[in-house]
C-alpha cells in the first residue's frame, strides 16, 4: 500500500492527511488498512489488505463526496469486514 499512498501524495493539486496507516495481526489473519482524506475536496480513501496463509485480497473504497469520516467509515468498514469471508 505504500506505492498507492506514494501515487496519491505525488498529485501536486491535493493535500492528503493520513488517518490511519497500520498493520496488525488478528485470529490469525494479518491487516493493511490506510485511510486519507483531502479535506479541501471532501475526498476519502479507505484500503484494507487481508492475508491469510497465502492469499491475500485487497480493496480500495473512494468516497468523492465524503460527507464526514465517520459515516463514510462506517460504510467502508462495512464492506472490508465481508472481504475474511473470502480467504
Amino acid at each position: 500500500m505504500e506505492t498507492q499512498k506514494n501515487t496519491y501524495f505525488a498529485l501536486s493539486d491535493c493535500s492528503w492527511e493520513v488517518i490511519s496507516d497500520s498493520t496488525y495481526n488478528q485470529d490469525g489473519f494479518w491487516f493493511h488498512t490506510l485511510e486519507i482524506f483531502e479535506r479541501t475536496r471532501s475526498y476519502r480513501i479507505a484500503a484494507k489488505c487481508i492475508t491469510k496463509n497465502k492469499i491475500s485480497v485487497q480493496a480500495i473504497f473512494h468516497d468523492y463526496d465524503c460527507k464526514g469520516l465517520e459515516e463514510s467509515s462506517k460504510l467502508s468498514t462495512e464492506i472490508f469486514n465481508s472481504l475474511k469471508h473470502l480467504l
